[in-house]
């Protein structure tokens, strides 16, 4: 059931990874009253530290041999089937993540606070007869949980054409904190008769090894300032011996599967871009100059003071400035819900500015948006394959849809209502072995969900 409900969880993290991943940095810009331009960036910070859950998955295999009374240890030893292919657990705990943005490589700590494994074995005891119609006969149940702090700490390696996606590496350290063991002997004579007996279990209290694994980075949202991240991902891990008792040698190797929340505060920063000097300034109004024409200094005189008298000025005299010559701004596309609208119209193919055309539909989006308070968009950027590397191209296609998140936010929409993702060259509609399919495949596909 714990990995069921890990595989049910990646499954659903794996369409978000579609719709999110790559877009790490998110921008803002505006004009000021005084003419500068102030552009807004804000990017993931170098930490992050959140709970984390997993699920584990056992192969057992060694010897695991027991004394066959604990009262009487004359009666020699059983050795019990390891218990093979079986098993699990689960895990809570925690993981802080360090990566500079500047670097490929990362490291972070991974702590499982309650780490139980569980397993049971079947043993069949030998020289015993075996009642056909009754398959647990003359058998050895053991079931055994041990509890552990599990410490992992691991290095991170970043693979740049799928942003978000990591390998891991690292090493094991388990404490036990807690075992038991039940041990059931099996009889059927004319009915079943279980048997308890106590046992004597003495697992290794402390077990050292090494996992490698994969994760994937998504982002999960926006709290304020700081980023929440969902890293759903698989290990796979061996160490030494559980159980060393008595000549045993049993071990596990075992996958863990599960995801953690981080938070981490964003980096913003703040560029102001001076408004340019050579840019001429508007005239004044036609009636502020008319003023400053008749006005003049009063100049005072040797115990005389002589005033300037300023004519009467009718309103009449006053002729205003012509106004310019206004015509009514086209009219706003009309906005369909739960379809894909296709924008092309990128002349180069590293271009990622808006066209005229999208931001006339981007205004209409706006004001949709804003008249349905539920419906969100989501937002597609694509790129041909120009002759770059599935890096470059994917950050094209990631700009491309990070224009449009930019343009709907200046508009006064939420950021949380905007599902923003680059697909790169991957998904054409087009041959890109002609000109005018590659302007095709360069586009950005909107979706207004309702």
């Amino acid at each position: 059931m714990v990995m069921r409900a890990i595989w049910m969880l990646i499954a659903i993290s794996l369409p978000l990874a579609a719709q999110v991943a790559g877009i790490d940095t998110l921008g803002l810009q505006y004009v000021r009253d005084d003419g500068d331009t102030v552009i807004i960036t804000r990017s993931p910070g170098q930490w992050r530290v959140g709970p984390m859950i997993s699920g584990t998955y056992h192969m057992h295999f060694g010897k695991l041999i027991i004394p066959a009374n604990l009262v009487c240890p004359t009666d020699g030893y059983l050795v019990l089937n390891s218990g093979g292919f079986g098993g699990g657990g689960i895990g809570i705990g925690g993981q802080y993540v360090y990566h500079p943005s500047s670097s490929l490589w990362g490291v972070s700590f991974m702590v499982s606070i309650f780490d139980v494994r569980q397993t049971t074995s079947v043993t069949r005891v030998p020289g015993l007869p075996v009642n056909p119609s009754f398959e647990l006969d003359n058998t050895i149940v053991a079931q055994n949980v041990m509890t552990y702090i599990t410490f992992m700490p691991q290095a991170r390696y970043y693979y740049t054409d799928y942003p978000g996606l990591h390998f891991l590496a690292g090493l094991d350290v388990d404490v036990l904190t807690t075992k038991s063991l039940a041990r059931t002997d099996v009889v059927y004579n004319d009915e079943r008769i279980d048997v308890q007996r106590r046992i004597g279990f003495e697992p290794n209290w402390l077990r050292v090894g090494g996992h490698i694994g994969a994760g994937w980075d998504l982002f999960a949202g926006l709290l304020g300032s700081w980023r929440m991240t969902l890293t759903p991902f698989m290990t796979l891990h061996i160490g030494t011996n559980t159980y060393s008792k008595n000549g045993s040698n049993w071990n596990s190797v075992y996958v863990r599967g599960g995801a953690s929340l981080t938070f981490g505060e964003d980096i913003i920063t703040e560029t102001i871009l001076p408004r340019n000097p050579a840019v001429p300034a508007q005239a004044p109004p036609a009636i502020a100059a008319l003023q400053g024409q008749w006005k003049a200094p009063v100049e005072p005189t040797q115990g005389l003071y002589v005033a300037t008298l300023l004519p009467t000025i009718a309103e009449s005299d006053i002729v205003p400035p012509p106004l310019p010559a206004r015509t009514p701004p086209p009219a706003l596309p009309r906005v369909v819900p739960n379809q894909i609208q296709i924008f092309t119209g990128y002349a180069n193919p590293t271009d990622t500015a808006l066209t005229d055309e999208l931001r006339r539909y981007l205004d209409a989006v706006a004001e949709y948006l804003k008249q349905n308070p539920r419906a969100e968009v989501r937002i597609v950027g694509h790129s041909d394959n120009f002759g770059g590397t599935p890096a470059q191209t994917q950050r094209v296609s990631d700009e491309r849809a990070l224009q449009v998140v930019r343009y709907l936010m200046s508009k006064g929409i939420s950021r949380d209502r905007l599902l923003a993702s680059g697909m790169g060259a991957r998904n054409p509609i087009q041959s890109n072995r002609t000109p005018q399919g590659r302007m095709a495949n360069r586009r950005v596909e909107i979706t207004i969900v309702q």
